[in-house]
């Protein structure tokens, strides 16, 4: 028996979803997270919590270009609970994919396990997922920690800043 996909709706936006823009062509880097935060909900606007503003200046440090940033989301509310093998997940990654066909970004970065579990098809812990990037339509994905995780390991900020500088270096600069 699958259990179902629970979303939580904020009492003060009752069955508020964090709407985006229609996707726009873009020639940047899309960021991709599971659902965004209830700060996000509340702020109505992506990649406004903490981890999201940290993980924005990581990628700035590294030289990527703030407003070249597609900032979205594989759903639209808060999840509370995912089960492993959620017939959503396969859905949401069919509707993902159909956004790049107009959005055309350089490179996805699929931030956390699960976003990448979903997008890569495979079951690989995280730190498998960073080691071995991919290509799906001709555009390359990079895995890497959920900004949370990364807002909780600063430590970690010179690897990831480093990281980034890779990427950048492999899929920005012609």
């Amino acid at each position: 028996v699958q259990t179902p996909v629970k979303s939580i709706s904020l009492e003060s936006k009752k069955n508020k979803t964090l709407e985006t823009s229609s996707p726009q062509k873009t020639n940047g880097l899309c960021l991709v997270r599971l659902c965004p935060s209830e700060t996000e909900i509340l702020n109505s606007l992506p990649y406004t919590d903490e981890a999201g503003i940290y993980l924005q200046s990581l990628l700035v440090e590294a030289g990527f270009k703030e407003n070249l940033f597609l900032k979205t989301y594989l759903h639209s509310s808060r999840i509370e609970f995912l089960p492993k093998d959620s017939p959503d997940a396969a859905q949401w990654k069919d509707n993902f994919l159909k956004t790049l066909e107009h959005t055309k970004p350089r490179a996805i970065l699929c931030l956390g396990e699960r976003v990448s579990q979903i997008l890569s098809g495979r079951k690989e812990k995280i730190d498998v997922l960073r080691s071995r990037p991919q290509t799906l339509q001709g555009i390359p994905f990079y895995f890497n920690y959920d900004p949370l995780y990364m807002f909780k390991k600063k430590m970690l900020r010179p690897t990831l800043v480093k990281e980034f500088q890779t990427l950048l270096n492999q899929c920005f600069r012609n």
